[in-house]
Order: C-alpha cells, then structure tokens, then sequence
C-alpha cells in the first residue's frame, strides 16, 4: 500500500506578500504586486514593470553569512523554506535530521546578480576579478544546498529544474522518497530572481512580456481579449511535505493531501505551445487516473494563466478535452494576474494558494478579467474571491519547452470521516 503523503508547512515569499498571511490576505482580496521596475533603469526597455518582492530582508532568514554571500534566488528559496519549516511547527529536538529532505529548483539561478556582476569584469580585466565562490554560487544547486545549512537538516536532497513545472515536480520527487521510506518528512519549492538587465532583457527579446507601463497593476490580465502578454517576477515558495500518520504523531496541521501527479510533453516546440490543448489533457487525463478520480471529482482548478494569448487558448481547450462538460462547471482561477510569471516558484504558489483555499473554502480572484476572450469561455472566477467549500483542487502547470505537470490536493479526512 502506498503512504498517504500531506501537506504540513507552507512558505510563500512573493510580490504578494511574504509569509503565508500577508501572502494569502492580498490574494482573496484581489491585490497585484506587479510595479514599476525599481531594481534597475528599465527606461530603455520595452517592457518596464515587474512583480518584484519589496521589503525583503535577508538576515530575518538566514545567517549574515548567507545572507551576504548567497546569490538572490538563493536567499529567496532559504526564506521560503524557513517559512514553511516554522509554519510546521518543526523542531530538531528528538528529530532524526538525517530523516528530513530538501527539494528545491530554478530556472534563472544566479546569472542575474551573479552573472551579470563578474562576467563583464572577467572580459574587461580578466581572470583576477572573479570571486573565488562563483563557480559555487551561481549553480542552481545552491538552494537546496544553503537549505539543509541553514536548518540543520540532514537527509535526501536533489534540485529539480522543470522551468515552471519545477515545484511541481519536485513534489513527485518528494512523494517517492516518503513513499520508499527514505525521509518522513521533505521540504520541497522553487526560486527565481529574474529582475535584472539582462536576465529581463531576454524576455523583452523574445517578445513575450506585457508593455502596459502605464499601468502595472492592470498588466496581467489572464484570459482577457486586450492581453498582451505576461508580466516577469520573483519569488521563491517551499511547501512541507510529511508521511501522514508522522504528521499526526506530532500534532501537526494538515491543510491538504497529495492525490495524484502526472506529467507528459508536447515534443514539439521550445516556445510555442500546442493550441489544442492536446498534451495539457493527457496531463490531467493521467493525474486524475493516478488519483482515482473522475471529471466531476474536481472543485476547483489553480491554472498556470499566464496572460499569453496562445497559452491561455491552449489551457482553456486543454481543459475542455480532459474535463468535458464539466469543465464550464469548475471555478478556474490564475494568480498570474496578481503576481506575474515567476517561473520555477510560480507552481509551488499555487499549491501553497490552493492548500490556503482547502483550508479555508475561499477561491481566489482571477483579476483584470474585464473583456472576455471569446475562445476562454471557462469560469476564471473574475475579479472578486469567492466563498466556495473545496474537496479537490488540480493545479495545471505549462514550462516552457513543452512540459505539462498536473497535482491533485484533496482535503484530507480521516478514514472515519464524511470529509
């Protein structure tokens, strides 16, 4: 018999909000975190705002070494799995250490303000300029390594880089190492950094990036007809993913449970996606199946939503072929449209969000949905949270190159409960 994995811990750092209630209050109630670039002089650029985390202070997580030395994506995957490690109430004492893993990802990794720092010195000056850690620091690896540092925890550890699958992901991974006994209990997520010139820059190149500088707030607008592309953020998110009866033994709160997971690609292209929606339905065609559950078992849908015109058709009709006529009954929301696109981190988001919404039988807002796109035809829950009592909710995630991970949370009820 498999174990029944939960979630005990969730740890949201974001534009939205730092901690799981600052996180959570801005979500219900509609607020975007997308502003004016303040990290550089984004003048020259055509795309001039971003979701960036504002107030974020390194030594409230970390040692001051880390904190000094740790490159931002770094940083922000230690605050984020120091959150959720509190937010579980952990503690080492009685604790095996060797029994608690770590998960995290990345998609940008230091290039930004590791990069971008010593490579210009290196061809102006050369060899001599280059910081003796870099080679270290910039690595993804170097979340999940800072990680175990700064927790003083011991066990299986791997990073997982799936673009924004990546948390995802890493869940699956998780999910495996409890269910083979090798950790009761992993702390799993993401980070990016991607808020620097040329890591922004690149996005600007590939024209994928939203130009409504007027009005950053308004930018992201998932599903609606005067869209006009997404909105880049970082973030970093943790979640803790425990053994159910190790949970119970110490008296943890449970917010939800891992039903099911599956992933496909569209083997096809690295940037366009499959109109169809084809890949996204066997995705949850699969997740369901590994939950044992049927179209009509699903409550409610966490969607990647990125504000792209071809992706959010290629999502909506992704749903349509998976979920048939009961997809125009399920409440969809994208928290793109308060927090942008934070690649790795984005789907840890919306697994922490949607624990929060198991939890507390509210579904976030999909906002700046004002002008329906006629070929997203789906309830994206527009504008307003809304009060709804939740068993299942699936989270969809696209990355790019093709990737589509799906996750089934259910509320978690005791063998003797009518849930």
């Amino acid at each position: 018999m498999r174990k029944r994995v939960v979630v005990t811990g969730l740890g949201p750092i974001s534009c939205s909000g730092i901690g799981k209630e600052a996180f959570w209050d801005s979500l219900i109630h509609g607020r975007s975190g997308i502003t004016e670039i303040t990290r550089f002089d984004a003048s020259k650029f055509p795309s001039r705002i971003a979701g960036e985390v504002k107030g974020f202070k390194p030594e409230e997580f970390m040692t001051h070494a880390t904190a000094t030395s740790a490159a931002r994506f770094a940083q922000l995957a230690v605050a984020a799995a120091r959150c959720a490690f509190d937010d579980a109430g952990i503690t080492l004492n009685g604790s095996d250490p060797y029994r608690i893993g770590v998960c995290m990802g990345s998609s940008s990794l230091g290039i930004g303000d590791i990069g971008e720092k010593y490579i210009p010195l290196f061809f102006q000056k050369g060899l001599r300029t280059i910081h003796p850690l870099t080679c270290v620091e910039y690595t993804t690896h170097m979340a999940t390594a800072y990680v175990p540092i700064e927790l003083h925890i011991k066990g299986p550890n791997t990073t997982i880089s799936s673009g924004c699958s990546t948390a995802i992901d890493g869940i699956n991974w998780a999910w495996d190492q409890i269910n083979k006994g090798s950790a009761d209990l992993i702390i799993v997520g993401a980070s990016d950094a991607p808020i620097f010139p040329f890591t922004f820059g690149t996005f600007c190149a590939v024209r994928t990036l939203s130009k409504r500088n007027d009005d950053p707030p308004k930018a992201s607008r998932p599903y609606d007809a005067k869209r006009d592309g997404m909105v880049l953020s970082e973030a970093g998110a943790a979640i803790v993913l425990e053994e159910l009866n190790h949970a119970l033994e110490r008296g943890a709160r449970i917010y939800g449970e891992i039903l099911g997971f599956a992933s496909v690609s569209e083997a096809a292209q690295t940037v366009a996606v499959e109109m169809s929606g084809t890949s996204i339905s066997k995705a949850i065609e699969l997740a369901l199946n590994a939950a044992n559950l049927n179209p009509a078992d699903i409550d409610y849908i966490n969607a990647h939503g990125n504000s792209m015109v071809d992706y959010d058709i290629s999502e909506t009709n992704g749903f349509k072929k998976a979920l048939g006529s009961h997809a125009y009954m399920i409440p969809i929301s994208s928290l793109k449209s308060m927090m942008g696109q934070s690649l790795a981190p984005a789907s840890g988001l919306q697994i922490i969000s949607s624990c929060l919404s198991l939890s507390n039988s509210v579904i976030p807002p999909t906002i700046n949905y004002e002008f329906p796109d006629p070929q997203c035809d789906l309830d994206y829950v527009p504008n307003r949270a809304r009060y709804n009592r939740i068993t299942t909710a699936l989270i969809n995630s696209h990355s790019v190159g093709g990737t589509h991970s799906v996750i089934i949370l259910g509320r978690y009820t005791t063998p003797n409960s009518e849930g």
